[in-house]
């Protein structure tokens, strides 16, 4: 992003506000000018980072993957509309498995 771009636009109001984690110069080791405007919110590039989040992510996005797989729609899909567009749809046949015909699989005799 242009930095002084977005400080002009933020100090004469011309957009509500802003909300920061990244930075032109990282890591951020003294007050960021944008700190003294009332408009922005700042944040460390790891706010995120939590001993939750270690411990969740991997199994997050196997479970993706796994529904996916499986032709299930994965939940939280922030935009559900590509479902909808052929081109993934054809992408998406070719990577799941076929449903069993009728007498395919199924238990033992």
């Amino acid at each position: 992003m242009d930095e002084e771009a977005l400080f002009t636009t933020l100090k004469n109001r011309r957009i509500a506000g802003a909300a920061l984690d990244c930075f032109a110069q990282e890591p951020v080791t003294s007050p960021h000018r944008f700190s003294d405007l009332d408009n922005v919110l700042l944040a460390p590039h790891c706010i995120a980072w939590t001993e939750e989040l270690f411990r969740d992510i991997g199994r997050a996005a196997c479970r993706v993957m796994v529904d996916l797989s499986l032709g299930k729609r994965p939940r939280g899909v922030l935009n559900p509309e590509v479902f909808d567009r052929p081109g993934f749809k054809t992408k998406w046949a070719r990577h799941r498995p076929a449903a069993p015909q009728p007498g395919e699989g199924g238990s033992p005799r």
